[in-house]
């Protein structure tokens, strides 16, 4: 299920279960997604990645410890850039 995200004034985030994404909330075309889905790439998978292995190198870890952590972040930064791509992908306007 899909959940459109709704921030009222409380400041709170109420999240609506649906089976589909509402049309009026199919918004980017497929150009525009491909942009966000390569900004995204370029920010999580260069600049973010590059500044977290930069930390985990300077706590001076042992070298296995060290490499399993940074194959963890790695891995994680990757699958997010993925969920991002399927979620613009949810709202590409038909």
């Amino acid at each position: 299920m899909d959940c459109p995200i709704v921030i009222d004034d409380t400041r709170y985030v109420t999240m609506e279960a649906v089976n589909e994404v509402p049309a009026e909330q199919k918004i980017f075309n497929q150009e525009q997604s491909n942009y966000v889905k390569a900004l995204a790439r370029q920010v999580l998978l260069n600049d973010m990645k590059g500044k977290l292995l930069n930390i985990i190198e300077g706590i001076g870890l042992p070298d296995r410890q060290e490499t399993a952590i940074k194959r963890m972040v790695t891995n994680e930064l990757h699958e997010m850039a993925h969920h991002l791509g399927e979620c613009m992908d949810l709202v590409i306007a038909d």
